[in-house]
């Protein structure tokens, strides 16, 4: 008889723990976040906190505001991990393959997905992962865990609301005038400033007090590297006029990676 109620014990206390774990990994997402934010929504959110001052970090934001960034930046998540914040180097990490096995196995859980359609890149040196999320759930459960150092869109956009209906347009278009395509795009006046020897500055270069600087140097002797996915060959600029006028004396390469 008392092995009888030690044996029904102990398969009572294995049905418990069972429906413990269950019930942990069991996440509730109200019916009203169950659609992700558009862009202009999520800006919108960002915007709050930048014009009073304040520095926005998803690191702070809700989870459904977080995943509806992901949602709308093609699903693609940058994920930091370590025991620590300052834990983000491999080579002095003890536990970080064991950790990064841990956090993608949540991710394949959540996602239902085999580890290659999950699992976009690691990096050899710093404890940082490039993976795919589609689900709320994926992102609710790794904010759980005690080694996430930080969980953002790895390709969300982010396009600052503007007044003026000219630089919002031309933000809204970037892709198609900012050199990666083939047609010639007028530039709004108000976007940029004339200067010697008859070159555009753009009006961010002002923020930065970028003019200034020319006062001390003017960049002359320096190499400059630019990693893109080509130029436009109606950037004149960039090719065959290049190297002319005040600009004499400069080189352009064009060197691709494999």
């Amino acid at each position: 008889m008392m092995k009888k109620l030690a044996r029904y014990s102990l398969i009572l206390a294995f049905a418990v723990a069972c429906s413990d774990h269950n019930s942990e990994s069991e996440i509730s997402i109200p019916s009203a976040q169950k659609e992700p934010l558009t862009t202009a929504q999520i800006n919108a959110e960002i915007d709050k906190k930048t014009m009073i001052g304040e520095d926005f970090r998803w690191k702070n934001a809700s989870s459904h505001l977080l995943w509806s960034a992901i949602a709308q930046g093609n699903f693609l998540v940058s994920i930091g991990f370590g025991n620590n914040a300052a834990d983000f180097d491999r080579s002095k990490s003890t536990n970080q393959a064991k950790i990064q096995d841990e956090l993608l196995q949540t991710i394949v859980q959540y996602e239902n997905q085999p580890m290659d359609k999950v699992l976009v890149s690691a990096d050899r040196y710093l404890t940082q992962l490039n993976v795919v999320i589609h689900n709320q759930e994926t992102i609710i459960a790794l904010r759980k865990s005690p080694f996430i150092r930080y969980i953002e869109p790895a390709d969300y956009r982010y396009v600052a609301l503007k007044n003026n209906a000219n630089r919002l347009a031309a933000a809204a278009s970037s892709a198609g005038s900012s050199g990666c395509g083939f047609d010639i795009e007028a530039l709004s006046t108000a976007d940029y400033t004339t200067v010697t020897p008859n070159a555009k500055a753009p009006w961010t270069f002002y923020q930065h007090n970028i003019p200034t600087a020319w006062n001390y140097s003017t960049g002359r002797g320096v190499t400059i590297g630019i990693v893109d996915t080509g130029v436009s060959p109606n950037q004149t600029l960039l090719g065959t006029n290049f190297n002319n006028g005040d600009s004499a004396g400069r080189t352009i390469q064009n060197l691709a990676f494999m």
